[in-house]
């Protein structure tokens, strides 16, 4: 797939709204790799790709080669402040800390440090304009230049630094070439390394600091414009080449294309948005083509359930309608009178109960079943409490004297028992039968 490759500002300096103005260098590959075109612009001018990739300054990301125990995931999270914390000045609680590729032979890994808050505001910059597959790479593992670490013949260590003209707002640039914008330089030392901004003047200088302890290569970043508008990188660029050349303290210093930059950072392997930055690397139609498989044995499955949910509903009311019809047969041969048939089951139990009263059997609500069953429910309240009975419509109100201590829970299942059912109305027990009443 195609890549979109740009060479951010310091995120340091990142602003939502001044970030628009800024022509940043750029570099779109095809999905074979190879350089479809190149040169500085504003966002909105990008070319269009699949993916992009975001090259983090040097002075953004301190890069450390540290031994970590064998753990993942969260586990690995957890440690990593702890690792790195040695070499930060501030909090490393409030850094973003992401491990590189693993490397053969090498229990050291190359670990990276970013400020979490403003790293996290420039991955949502992009996805705001429609970046959805995005990540993130250090330039020093950009600098695909040998000499990292390398030794000369006096068996000195060798490193490269790379001068960088950041870029920056249109009317920053507007100064004479005399005093031209500050610079960035990024130390790379195999896969570690550090950046940090000098002024123009002080270059020779730093330069010469650096070379006090090992032998530096030293490159300059050259951004050449193919666009309509001139690039403001471009322009510091040759500004800052013109000085190499003159430079007693640089007579050897190379060039380094942007175009070469952008090569190394599509080949790079260290992606930064890692942990909960992760996210943004798969917040595209690829992530959704790798759920498509699972999604779809989801709803396979939801449909089988449902189906079966259907069967068994469907079985269980065809069992329900034999019982009925085998109900209602009952019913009209014990009961041949019976010419409608609403409720087989509670015209059964009333036709049951007009036998027994016309067999001279009382009547499940009638006054003696109803007393007879309150005396035995009584259990600790004394029979000598109850105060009046008042037997109406196959129902007995029972009132007891007041004082009386009434558990009303229990005297309610001791009465449940008998078949009686009660309800305390007006500070009077309703007593009926559960059975129906004949008609």
């Amino acid at each position: 797939m195609s890549s979109l490759i740009v060479l951010l500002p310091s995120i340091g300096t990142f602003d939502a709204e001044n970030w628009q103005a800024v022509a940043m260098p750029y570099a779109l590959f095809d999905r074979r790799g190879q350089l479809v075109r190149a040169g500085s612009a504003h966002r909105d001018a990008w070319p269009k790709a699949a993916s992009t990739v975001l090259v983090l300054a040097a002075r953004d990301t301190l890069l450390v080669d540290v031994t970590l125990p064998p753990v993942t995931g969260t586990k690995l999270r957890r440690v990593l402040p702890h690792a790195v914390e040695e070499y930060l000045i501030g909090d490393a609680q409030q850094g973003h800390v992401a491990v590189g590729p693993a490397t053969s032979g090498d229990a050291a890994r190359s670990v990276a440090v970013v400020d979490r808050k403003r790293f996290g505001d420039v991955i949502d910059w992009f996805d705001t304009a429609g970046h959805r597959r995005v990540r993130a790479v250090p330039l020093i593992h950009c600098m695909a230049m040998g000499g990292g670490e390398q030794a000369d013949g006096d068996g000195h260590g060798e490193a490269n630094v790379l001068i960088v003209s950041p870029p920056v707002p249109s009317e920053v640039v507007e100064e004479s070439e005399s005093d031209p914008p500050r610079l960035e330089l990024a130390f790379q030392r195999g896969t570690s390394g550090f950046g940090f901004e000098t002024r123009a003047s002080a270059l020779d200088a730093t330069i010469a600091e650096l070379s006090k302890h090992e032998s530096v290569r030293v490159h300059v970043l050259v951004v050449d414009a193919h666009d309509d508008v001139e690039s403001d990188a471009a322009t510091a660029s040759d500004m800052l080449e013109r000085r190499a050349g003159h430079s007693e303290m640089l007579p050897v210093a190379r060039k380094l294309p942007w175009e070469v930059l952008a090569r190394g950072a599509l080949d790079c392997r260290f992606d930064l948005c890692q942990f909960e930055f992760a996210r943004n690397t798969r917040a595209d139609g690829g992530g959704w083509r790798r759920w498509r498989v699972p999604a779809g044995l989801a709803i396979v499955s939801a449909v089988v359930a449902i189906a079966t949910i259907n069967v068994q509903w469907f079985q269980l009311r065809h069992r329900q309608d034999a019982l009925n019809a085998q109900l209602t047969a009952r019913v009209k041969a014990a009961f041949p009178d019976t010419t409608v048939m609403l409720d087989p089951p509670m015209q059964m139990r009333t036709g049951l109960e007009r036998l027994r009263t016309a067999a001279g059997e009382l009547r499940a609500n009638d006054y003696l079943v109803l007393s007879a069953s309150l005396s035995r429910a009584l259990g600790p309240i004394p029979s000598d409490a109850i105060a009046t009975l008042d037997y109406r419509d196959g129902a007995l109100a029972v009132a007891f004297r007041p004082g009386t201590a009434v558990d009303g829970d229990g005297f309610r299942q001791r009465l449940q028992a008998q078949g009686v059912t009660a309800n305390e109305e007006d500070a009077k027990w309703m007593l009926g039968s559960t059975r129906p009443a004949p008609r």
